[in-house]
């Protein structure tokens, strides 16, 4: 009887005690590879593009800017996402993959602008399995100087259990037809808690610094990918680290233009722009409008009012049911003239985003 205690008790513990030490472990190995940027260091150059490339932006020419957010290919119209409320981790197949990278290099070939400002953007992601699209992307441009700073890097993300999402590398992607002078990553305040914090991204703003044709002054652009999962105090603290970032380069008489995904409601959208939807408030939880007062005097913001620029993924995409907001964009400092914004209305097609362009000039 004792033997058989004995042995009840063995089989016991390894049940419960082998999980938990393999738990352990994994955190263990994830503590040890997280990734931990600097608060700043240059961001990686893919190309320094065509030799011809000038260095100098003009001053009073128009110019163009296309922003998307391209959801690592794998967030077309037919998908959820597990985050917001749906099902999937991954998207269907790799195929699906490839498909909707083909659609989203169409959109971009279609539109000849002068910078390219790419969010979540994936280098051999099991996510997006292992297609490498910044390499893909870049391509397309060859002739562009190329930068790409990196903002979630995890070895494996367990989660959800039926389909985890794996492996991530991704960042922001950019492109200029211009010679930039600097590229810088900087990583941005507030952090999740442990160990949530070992499985997310590390939000940063890739800079491209480019001299302009008045000694002295020069261009500043930033490609910005906001927090969306927090309670708002990440977003908070990460919009006055940016307030203060770009007064200052103002002050001295740069020219400043942020452009991205803010994960936050534009001043002046409402939740009913767009509306009706069905989407409930349960999934809508991450929807935060950027504070009414934070926006420095005299800075624009530049985002078209008619065409929605991000959908929910709590569904697969269905007109008049997915909530449809603003919350792509730019914010241009008042030596920035805007001359148009406008939201290709690509349906989300290939990506929960909507491509965003910008017409502006630097003013004399």
């Amino acid at each position: 009887m004792k033997k058989h205690k004995k042995r009840l008790l063995i089989v016991l513990f390894s049940v419960i005690l082998i999980p938990i030490t393999g738990f352990l472990v994994f955190l263990a190995a994830a503590q040890i590879f997280q990734y931990s940027p600097p608060l700043s260091e240059e961001t990686e150059i893919l190309s320094s593009g065509s030799p011809e490339l000038p260095a100098i932006v003009p001053i009073s020419k128009s110019l163009q800017i296309l922003d998307w957010n391209i959801g690592y290919a794998g967030l077309d119209a037919g998908s959820d996402f597990v985050m917001d409320g749906g099902n999937q981790g991954l998207p269907e197949s790799r195929n699906r993959v490839e498909e909707n990278l083909l659609g989203i290099s169409g959109q971009i070939k279609s539109v000849d602008a002068d910078f390219y400002l790419f969010q979540e953007v994936d280098r051999y992601s099991k996510r997006s399995y292992r297609v490498d699209q910044v390499e893909v992307l870049s391509s397309l441009k060859s002739a562009y100087d190329a930068r790409f700073a990196m903002n979630f890097k995890v070895f494996f993300i367990p989660y959800p259990v039926h389909q985890p999402i794996g492996q991530v590398k991704s960042g922001l992607l950019s492109l200029g037809s211009f010679m930039a002078a600097e590229s810088r990553r900087h990583q941005l305040p507030g952090s999740y808690s442990w160990p949530t914090r070992l499985f997310m991204l590390r939000r940063c703003i890739s800079v491209s610094r480019y001299e302009t044709d008045i000694p002295g002054r020069s261009f500043y652009l930033a490609n910005v990918h906001l927090s969306a999962y927090d309670d708002g105090g990440m977003r908070r603290q990460q919009l006055e680290y940016l307030k203060q970032w770009m007064k200052e380069l103002h002050s001295r008489g740069d020219y400043v233009i942020l452009g991205g995904d803010w994960n936050s409601l534009f001043p002046g959208v409402g939740f009913e722009d767009f509306a009706p939807y069905t989407t409930t408030d349960k999934n809508l939880y991450w929807i935060q409008n950027i504070p009414e007062n934070w926006t420095p005097e005299k800075w624009q913001w530049g985002w078209d009012p008619e065409v929605p620029s991000c959908r929910t993924l709590d569904q697969a995409y269905i007109p008049e049911e997915n909530f449809r907001t603003i919350i792509d964009g730019f914010l241009v400092s008042p030596n920035v003239k805007i001359e148009d914004v406008s939201t290709i209305n690509a349906e989300f097609m290939y990506s929960d985003h909507n491509p965003v362009r910008l017409n502006f000039k630097l003013k004399p």
